[in-house]
């Protein structure tokens, strides 16, 4: 019996499990989740164009896009207007942004929340372009259609670019 070999019944030891079956692996993966998506809680941000579907083009400050504060923006609305239609089952909201930089942006989107008659948000509307040059205007048509296209206000989300 000196010479005994293990045999296929042997139990495996612990550390030559994989570590994905390993309880504390799993603990680890929800905390590190659970902290990232608190870190991104929080974070907002201000409507700069609001208007009543009254078919008037309604007046609003401009839409910055700039990382430092007073600073001239990127990218604004042009003329601080938005004219909003409802035709066909669709809402399309109009207007020009201008790109007010020397640079060139491969993607520019622009997007409204949609509110209904209490103030509640039922939608988005959203307008996107691609090689938005220096010194250039967009004029952008974002529309939303069913349910959504019966918004009776609405409110500049944001423009983003890159």
């Amino acid at each position: 019996m000196a010479n005994e070999t293990l045999s296929a019944s042997t139990p495996a030891r612990k550390h030559d499990r994989p570590l994905f079956l390993n309880t504390w692996f799993w603990v680890f993966v929800v905390c590190i989740s659970a902290a990232v998506t608190a870190s991104l809680d929080g974070i907002t941000v201000q409507p700069a164009v609001t208007g009543a579907l009254s078919y008037a083009a309604p007046q609003a400050e401009a839409a910055l896009l700039s990382a430092e504060q007073n600073s001239t923006p990127a990218l604004s609305l042009l003329d601080d207007a938005v004219s909003a239609e409802q035709k066909s089952g669709a809402l399309t909201l109009t207007g020009t942004i201008q790109n007010h930089s020397t640079r060139d942006y491969s993607y520019a989107q622009v997007n409204f929340n949609l509110y209904d008659a209490n103030g509640n948000q039922i939608g988005t509307a959203s307008d996107c372009t691609n090689n938005l040059k220096p010194s250039t205007n967009w004029n952008f048509n974002a529309t939303a259609f069913d349910s959504q296209s019966r918004a009776a206000s609405y409110e500049l989300a944001d423009i983003i670019c890159w």
